[in-house]
């Protein structure tokens, strides 16, 4: 457990012995079955929560509709935006999609974890802001009016952020068409005419970018 705990950013420079000591008398393990809500609008505690094992999906609560947004893998991190807040409102819901086990880490258990070392606030703190970076990228990617110009932004960033011309897709096409608010259609119609026009090679979910695309 705790090495999968050392992987993740926020406990980035912290010694597994550091976590072994606080985890002694904080934090409790859960386990979930397939289809089990963690989060949502009507179900949610203020604790944050660490995957250790199995994997969830991140969908976005928009009236009667849910729009995939992530993935969450072994030794990530959710569940932030239910504590230090006064509103009782959660805006996604976390489903698990096979079974799962995770660690769950009460609000006032935070705070002491928090306490513990200036490098961890530090790292909470910048993952925090990853977060909130997260949420203006998906706003500005919304506000994109054209389907093909929303699939060329999110290669072009994915491109960005791996510094690669040979990008892994980290969803299915028919998650990445919820994720970008498109039809499956517009998607796939986008990477024939890429394909076309020798901009990008495609292989299951790898992305080979030929040119054009910046």
């Amino acid at each position: 457990m705790f090495k999968i705990l050392k992987d993740n950013p926020i406990f980035h420079n912290i010694s597994i012995d550091q976590l072994e000591t606080f985890f002694q008398s904080s934090g409790e393990i859960l386990e979930f079955n397939k289809d089990d809500v963690a989060y949502d609008s009507g179900k949610h505690i203020k604790s944050m929560m660490f995957l250790l094992n199995g994997s969830a999906r991140v969908e976005q609560i928009s009236e009667d509709n849910l729009t995939f947004l992530k993935r969450i893998e072994p030794g990530e991190l959710f569940g932030v935006l239910s504590i230090f807040t006064d509103v009782d409102y959660y805006p996604t819901r976390v489903t698990f999609e096979k079974k799962s086990m995770v660690l769950m880490l009460k609000e006032h258990e935070v705070l002491e974890l928090l306490n513990q070392d200036p490098n961890l606030l530090k790292n909470y703190l910048t993952f925090f802001n990853g977060q909130v970076q997260y949420l203006l990228d998906r706003i500005a990617l919304f506000s994109i009016p054209s389907g093909e110009d929303r699939v060329l932004t999110y290669i072009s960033r994915l491109k960005s952020s791996t510094q690669s011309n040979e990008l892994t897709l980290p969803m299915s096409k028919v998650e990445l068409a919820e994720y970008l608010g498109i039809a499956r259609s517009t998607l796939y119609r986008v990477f024939d005419k890429l394909i076309e026009n020798q901009m990008l090679e495609i292989k299951g979910n790898k992305l080979y970018i030929l040119g054009g695309i910046k």
